[in-house]
């Protein structure tokens, strides 16, 4: 296979490195940016068949990498793939929002879905990410937080009953399941069976279950709790050094390599590697190697070499001995997701945390590295809102309320991606799009469920009409009327999302010029009141196929800014020449002249808002001049032969997803 071509070069490339230096650094790593593979920055699954090729569930749907090429595979919903388990090299199975199924390789090689979605859903299949798989003598097994499936290659069942549950984790030959908020259960064909002394584990949650160092024994690791040994009769701590930790960086995944170690990923810390005994063997994280110090998933490959699915990213640990590999990246603060300016602080919201740094070093330049955790924050944030002169964080652990001296008041311990105030004919509300159920902020701090959708909420608009709209987090959109009160949803229109309503399955929310508009697929959509439908709007799909005409949409008062960087901008024009040799090289200089002139020029401003190349003609409507813009100086042959490097520096630090 390629790959190990590239595992053989590797080692033996740094194998020469490893001789000027005695210090030992773990394994090396190969970091795979968005732009590598050509898909979303977050993976949350990852596995190897038994051909040798990889798989990688990601947000834009299945990856494949068969040594030379990665391909990608959408499902037809455009879901999220967030579990992958390959049968063999021509049948996988995948989980993701609402969905569940197989893929089967035809005669050209490429993969095929089948979705095995029952037709009959339980009413607890809706709003469910199905998180786990396993392949097992039965059938296959497919698990969300609401209910396990099991597909014996001919038909679907559900095997559990109303329990809501958090994570299948298998152990040899029978499988564990914890009861959210309670203890393990030991699931064995189809009953459960209650494990003693496992309701110490009811205020965390068990991520990982690995093979102890000794027959019969089990490594249990919570995500808050640190590690625990069991032995078959009861549970013990197990490596108080490495469970402080991991507890601190809170555990998400792990596994147990052929070499003997373990190796556990974390949300906040990257990857710790420790022996049979416990002891620490090395820390993979941004400050030497690893790409992102979230890690969702980990496998190991034929050649006992590590994959990590990673919040951005993919990296491969690549274990060649005697080989000391070094590198340093001093951004740590993780993917960004928002930032604000809060009591003479920049603060950023990243999936790490909180971040803040003192205004006053924005002037001078700021490093990386003079960002600092704000205390209680740490985790996925994910936007601040100010209102009212308060300022709020909404966090994967809830609302916060950041008071000015950095202290913390919890508003919400619920999970969600931010407030919204918006006006509902005379009335204004705050909504809360939350991880279940929409909530509404009261004007003294409280927070109240909204009935009428037992779903998730990622984004909330108002019209003029006085309705509500909600964007789901991976389907469509709904159009609600709201009680008078606003705490209950008394009507629901559900656009996308399978509505059998023509449109794309995924949708998303946004405002433009006062309007409330939808975009899926890459086309924009309206509300039309009068036709109470939804319908193309080729005025917005025209609009925004270019900077220019964004610009216009800014002249035409839509909620649109360009914003200038205050230490300064580069101003290049754009280059026009003859060709060496043309055949009508006099016509061609013609033809220049005509492009600078005063006529032209001012054509160029007026039709398609484009500055102007001339130093008689000063910029008109929405650009500003020359003279008021700061200006940097641009070295056109530098960043020509710096291009690769550029590049990937910009997305790394930006976020910049290929294909997206």
């Amino acid at each position: 296979m390629p790959i190990k071509f590239l595992y053989s070069l590797f080692c033996l490339l740094t194998g020469v490195l490893s001789a000027m230096s005695s210090r030992a650094a773990g394994p090396g790593v190969i970091n795979l940016l968005p732009s590598d593979y050509r898909a979303a920055n977050k993976n949350w699954a990852v596995a190897e068949d038994d051909a040798g090729t990889l798989y990688a569930g990601n947000d834009k749907g299945l990856l494949e990498f068969d040594g030379l090429q990665w391909r990608l595979y959408e499902l037809p919903r455009a879901s999220i793939v967030r579990s992958v388990a390959p049968l063999s090299h021509d049948v996988i199975f995948t989980g993701g929002f609402e969905e569940f199924g197989r893929w089967d390789r035809d005669a050209s090689g490429a993969l095929r879905y089948t979705s095995l979605v029952p037709a009959q859903r339980n009413p607890r299949f809706s709003d469910s990410d199905f998180w786990k798989i396993y392949i097992t003598p039965q059938g296959v097994l497919f698990q969300s937080f609401h209910g396990i499936y099991l597909y014996d290659y001919e038909r679907v069942r559900r095997l559990t009953g109303e329990m809501n549950m958090l994570f299948l984790l298998r152990a040899g030959d029978e499988f564990w399941v914890q009861e959210m908020g309670g203890p393990l259960y030991r699931m064995r064909q189809e009953s459960f069976e209650r494990l003693p002394d496992s309701e110490r584990f009811s205020t965390t949650t068990v991520r990982v279950l690995l093979p102890g160092p000794h027959e019969g024994e089990w490594i249990v690791g919570t995500g808050t709790d640190g590690l625990w040994r069991y032995d078959g009769e009861r549970f013990t701590p197990w490596s108080p050094a490495l469970s402080e930790r991991l507890r601190r960086d809170e555990l998400n995944c792990g596994i147990r390599t052929s070499r003997g170690t373990y190796l556990f990923g974390t949300l906040f810390g990257g990857l710790y590697e420790a022996g049979a005994d416990g002891r620490l063997l090395a820390v993979l994280s941004t400050e030497n190697r690893l790409l992102n110090n979230s890690v969702m998933a980990l496998a190991e490959d034929a050649q006992q070499n590590v994959w990590a699915a990673l919040d951005r990213g993919l990296s491969l640990l690549l274990f060649c001995e005697g080989v000391d590999y070094h590198t340093y990246n001093k951004w740590a603060a993780g993917s960004l997701y928002d930032a604000c300016r809060w009591q003479g602080k920049l603060l950023l919201a990243t999936n790490q945390g909180v971040f803040a740094v003192d205004e006053s070093r924005l002037a001078t330049g700021v490093d990386p590295s003079d960002f600092r955790p704000v205390a209680g924050l740490s985790g996925q944030a994910w936007s601040f809102d100010l209102l009212d002169g308060r300022l709020y964080v909404s966090h994967n652990t809830g609302v916060t309320e950041l008071r000015p001296d950095f202290s913390l008041v919890r508003r919400s311990d619920m999970g969600g991606y931010g407030l919204r105030r918006v006006k509902l004919g005379e009335k204004s509300r705050t909504y809360y799009a939350s991880y279940y159920k929409l909530r509404l902020l009261d004007d003294d701090g409280t927070m109240h469920e909204v009935d009428g959708l037992d779903e998730s909420v990622y984004r909330i608009e108002a019209d003029y009409m006085r309705n509500l709209w909600l964007e789901h987090p991976s389907k469509g959109v709904y159009r609600c009327r709201m009680s008078d009160d606003g705490r209950r949803i008394e009507e629901r229109t559900l656009y996308g999302g399978g509505a059998g309503d023509g449109l794309p399955y995924k949708l998303h929310l946004l405002r433009v010029g006062g309007r409330v508009a939808l975009m899926g697929d890459d086309r924009f959509f309206r509300y039309n009141e009068y036709t109470d439908c939804i319908e193309a709007d080729t005025v917005l799909d025209a609009a925004f196929r270019t900077v220019e005409d964004i610009r216009r949409s800014i002249a035409a008062g839509d909620e649109l800014v360009m914003v200038y960087p205050a230490d300064g901008t580069s101003c290049v024009p754009d280059g026009c020449a003859i060709l060496k040799g043309a055949p009508h090289e006099e016509n061609a200089k013609l033809f220049v002249d005509f492009t600078v002139s005063l006529s032209v020029q001012k054509l160029l401003q007026e039709r398609f808002c484009r500055r102007s190349v001339r130093g008689d003609l000063e910029s008109t409507g929405t650009l500003p001049a020359l003279s008021q813009i700061p200006q940097v100086d641009y070295d056109v042959g530098w960043a020509s032969r710096s291009r690769e490097a550029l590049l990937m520096s910009w997305e790394f630090y930006l976020g910049t997803e290929a294909g997206a």
